[in-house]
């Protein structure tokens, strides 16, 4: 069997397997793994075969490193937008609502059948002048 040939034949089983994965995802989380197991393979097959050559490893790199240190960036700069809005709102939000403190509630039982409530209500008494 030439190299060629067996090439393209792992290359069909590999295509096989990422359709069966994409289906199977559909059910299980397992299918995601399935799915990843031929990019991961194609993903080693372009990644050595650009290191093969320093001209091509050398840009990749770069770019790479320049995209995430922008990515990096922009989600800093997300991160302190956040928190300044939350910050501001949180100041603005306190300095409208007055403060409260709480008063003391009297400690008044109304329980019908205690002593406390038939002394000073006078149930169960005709004298109303207690």
């Amino acid at each position: 069997m030439s190299p060629q040939l067996k090439s393209d034949l792992t290359n069909i089983l590999l295509l096989a397997v990422l359709l069966l994965g994409l289906v199977a995802a559909l059910d299980t989380g397992w299918g995601f793994l399935i799915a990843g197991l031929p990019v991961v393979i194609w993903s080693l097959k372009i990644l050595t075969f650009i290191h093969r050559r320093l001209w091509l490893a050398i840009p990749l790199w770069c770019g790479l490193a320049f995209l995430y240190w922008q990515v990096a960036l922009a989600l800093f700069t997300a991160y302190l937008f956040v928190t300044l809005y939350h910050q501001v709102k949180e100041i603005r939000h306190s300095s409208l609502t007055p403060s409260r403190q709480k008063r003391k509630m009297r400690k008044e039982h109304s329980f019908q059948n205690s002593y406390d409530f038939d002394y000073r209500k006078h149930i169960g008494t005709d004298d109303e002048s207690i």
